[in-house]
């Protein structure tokens, strides 16, 4: 995991981690936020235990032994759930939902017990429209200090200022990992184009226009009915960015696999949206397709920021890095170029030309390391065949030989030196081709007697040189096998 992190560290720039750690930040907010009610709860509930634990200790257990009752684990759990019962009815849950849940549970069996007649002796008719609004004061009067419902945008109450900042608050889980993904994908592409602040200028752009998109909206007739849900989320701002990174100022300048990678996201966000989302997000599923499209736009008009001069000498570098021509790679294909150029101009009957070739590509492939062994071998096979002729001098296919041997290609340096004795007039030289073909057949064990044979042929020409004490220690040696 490690690793993971210091890779990730050197692959993001530092403005693509801020864009990274802002991220971050809202979806630590929103998990605090969403999660601080339910800890408070479970410490309550804990609390009430441990209250009621220490009292039965103290007092509650024996006021029962008193009455001739044994104090067992049944009767301690009874007591104690007809403790908190009693606890909870005098201090209501902590988590919203349910609190406000149980408050209008409470003001309905108010009004319906006897409530609404307080307002008849006011001389107030108490209609649907007074319910809702007394309700609501009701119910407000505890959630005006939760930031969950007082910074939400509410179509019906066109509380415009909470625009500005109703969009950092998310509508769900699944929301939440649908932002985190996508504002890290479009933050890799765009920050590259645009920069820090062009990228989260235009995603909270994004968002405050989409919020009064959606209060537009909310007043046609189809979505009318949420007119009152709250609003709140970072859709519409992503589904523009997700746009921009779909669209480049060239044809080709953005990858087709970023422009399915951007369409499946919003895709995704859009179904998150549609299906699990509360009333008032179909209208964001909707306008996330109107809000790709600007993205669009915005992807292929929006000027791009300037390089840094870091930057400007990494591009330099990775163009010279892209340009720059391996010697080494390019001195090999050269001589293979060489090679089969060469036996192709030789079956043409251009032998000076195929002969030229064919030396210089030998002579190079022969210095290479580690050798092309298959290549070497196929290539000595058609040199030496004698339906090609080629005029190529003896003391070069000797060398050749002599190179062959010491790359230990023992058979391809057979080819080249019988090719050499074949065409060798001068004794001298060969006798030193008649003693190393003697030599690898004896040593290698590849034809032995017709290596003896030559080395034999070494003696005859001249029997008191070194060579010729050389030949002697051979042919003992194969006759001692």
């Amino acid at each position: 995991m490690s690793k993971f992190f210091l890779t990730l560290l050197r692959k993001l720039s530092k403005s693509q981690w801020i864009l990274f750690l802002f991220a971050l930040s809202l979806c630590i907010f929103n998990l605090v936020l969403w999660s601080e009610p339910y800890l408070a709860e479970y410490q309550r509930e804990r609390k009430i235990e441990s209250i009621f634990s220490k009292y039965w200790e103290s007092e509650g257990a024996e006021k029962f032994r008193s009455v001739g009752l044994e104090p067992t684990e049944q009767l301690y759990q009874e007591e104690l759930e007809n403790y908190r019962t009693s606890f909870l009815e005098k201090n209501p849950t902590l988590i919203p939902e349910k609190r406000i849940a149980k408050m209008k549970q409470d003001f309905r069996s108010w009004w319906e017990t006897g409530g609404n007649l307080t307002y008849v002796n006011q001389g107030i008719v108490p209609d649907a429209k007074l319910y809702e609004s007394e309700l609501k004061k009701w119910v407000e009067a505890y959630t005006q200090n939760l930031w969950q419902y007082t910074i939400p945008f509410i179509p019906a109450e066109e509380n415009f200022g909470n625009l500005l900042f109703c969009w950092i608050l998310l509508p769900g889980l699944f929301s939440l990992i649908s932002f985190f993904i996508i504002f890290a994908f479009v933050s890799y592409h765009l920050e590259k184009r645009w920069g820090v602040l062009k990228t989260l200028g235009v995603f909270i752009a994004g968002n405050i226009l989409g919020g009064f998109s959606v209060y537009l909206l909310s007043s046609t007739s189809f979505f009318a009915s949420y007119e009152s849900d709250l609003f709140k989320g970072l859709s519409l701002g992503l589904a523009t960015l997700l746009g921009a990174t779909s669209m480049g100022k060239t044809k080709n300048e953005i990858s087709k696999v970023v422009v399915i990678i951007s369409g499946l996201l919003l895709m995704t966000d859009i179904m998150i949206n549609w299906f699990i989302n509360p009333g008032i997000y179909g209208a964001v599923s909707i306008l996330s397709l109107f809000f790709f499209g600007i993205g669009l736009l915005l992807g292929l008009k929006m000027p791009y920021r300037q390089k840094t001069l870091d930057e400007l000498r990494s591009d330099i570098l990775e163009e010279k890095r892209r340009n720059k021509v391996d010697p080494y790679v390019l001195k090999k294909n050269k001589t293979r170029e060489n090679l089969t150029n060469g036996l192709s101009a030789s079956r043409r009957g251009e032998f000076g030309t195929g002969a030229q070739l064919l030396s210089d590509g030998m002579q190079a492939l022969l210095q290479e390391y580690p050798i092309d062994a298959n290549l070497l071998n196929s290539t000595a096979k058609e040199m030496v065949n004698p339906s090609l002729f080629i005029e190529i001098l003896s003391t070069q296919w000797l060398e050749w030989g002599v190179a062959a041997y010491n790359k230990n290609m023992p058979e391809v340096a057979l080819l080249f030196l019988e090719k050499c004795l074949s065409i060798e007039k001068t004794p001298s030289m060969a006798r030193k081709a008649l003693f190393l073909i003697g030599e690898i057949r004896i040593c290698y064990d590849l034809n032995a007697e017709e290596g003896a044979t030559r080395l034999q042929k070494v003696l005859e020409l001249n029997d008191k040189d070194i060579i010729a004490a050389q030949a002697r220690k051979l042919l003992e040696k194969k006759n001692s096998i």
